[in-house]
């Protein structure tokens, strides 16, 4: 968290003279709330596009795949619609490959679309894992935060449903030895325990385990409610997971679903590039029309195209003036 005071932004600059970096993949999933940074909202139209305001400066060194060169060629075409058949063929071989051994269940990470394809999946390995570990059940503490119930626990009604809008903190998880589990928090940046990490529960007893603490979060209940206070661990199953949740994860090995549910632009890119390597994907499923037709957002591509052509004549204005 950055503190500027107040004086410091005495003058006419554009963001009061601080220097501010943006870092950031614009073809990539689009926000799920809110608006594109390149697009002005409408009760700012009369404001200055402060966006406009930043140069452009293109990473163009893909270090994820860099050991792959025909991957990283699929993946860029890819992200524009401009996949040619013999890509299409090679993501095709990748959908017949069998899932077992180094890609059969619990093993190595399911990617879904849907929140619905993930939690089946989760529930249906937790089921598989009770034969063997016992399943704890464990619930959240909610307690109102409000003068005239403070501490009460609130009614069931008035507590939103959708975890994002409760801190990000599940209501209730099951868990046993062998769960894999992702941290939603960062809990030890030095540690290596921070938002995305995946790892598997182990009894307590087991060496190289780390003790996982529960969180508070703070968010408004419905219908008039006031504030809730949640006290839960910031974890989630992880033998699937959205390709949403993995914006920004690296993996070695994946079975990742391309099939008819996948329904956000970027969606197909961002679930391929998680993975190192072609070689280290298995498709569960594959609809090659949804790859083939308009898979990126044209807003987004139409704004880094923009942004390229404009650091076209930000180089010859320097090449001339040199």
């Amino acid at each position: 968290m950055i503190h500027l005071r107040l004086q410091e932004f005495k003058n006419n600059d554009k963001f009061g003279g601080i220097n501010i970096v943006l870092f950031g993949d614009i073809m990539q999933l689009p926000p799920v709330k809110g608006h594109w940074c390149f697009v002005q909202p409408a009760w700012f139209a009369a404001e200055i596009n402060l966006w406009h305001a930043f140069s452009f400066c293109e990473l163009t060194i893909n270090m994820r795949q860099r050991n792959d060169t025909e991957f990283v060629d699929l993946l860029n075409n890819l992200r524009v619609s401009e996949l040619t058949t013999g890509q299409v063929e090679l993501l095709c071989q990748r959908r017949r490959v069998a899932l077992d051994e180094e890609f059969k269940d619990g093993v190595v990470i399911r990617i879904f679309p849907t929140v619905k394809q993930v939690d089946e999946y989760n529930d249906n390995m937790t089921a598989m894992n009770s034969k063997q570990n016992r399943i704890y059940t464990i619930r959240s503490i909610d307690e109102s935060r409000e003068i005239a119930t403070y501490g009460k626990k609130p009614p069931d009604n008035v507590v939103p449903k959708d975890v994002n809008n409760c801190g990000g903190l599940l209501s209730e998880v099951k868990l046993a030895a062998e769960s894999r589990v992702m941290l939603r928090r960062n809990i030890s940046v030095s540690d290596g325990l921070v938002n995305g990490a995946m790892g598997r529960c182990r009894l307590k007893d087991s060496d190289g385990c780390v003790a996982i603490p529960p969180v508070v979060a703070t968010f408004q209940g419905t219908k008039g409610y006031g504030d809730i206070e949640r006290r839960m661990l910031s974890i989630i199953l992880c033998w699937a997971v959205t390709v949403h949740k993995l914006q920004g994860t690296t993996l070695d090995k994946a079975v990742i679903d391309l099939g008819k549910k996948v329904f956000a632009k970027g969606q197909a890119y961002v679930a391929l590039s998680r993975v190192k390597t072609l070689e280290g994907i298995a498709l569960s499923d594959l609809e090659p029309n949804k790859l083939l037709h308009k898979p990126h957002d044209e807003r987004a591509l139409a704004e880094m195209q923009r942004l390229r052509a404009l650091n076209q004549e930000t180089d010859k204005s320097k090449a001339h003036s040199s």
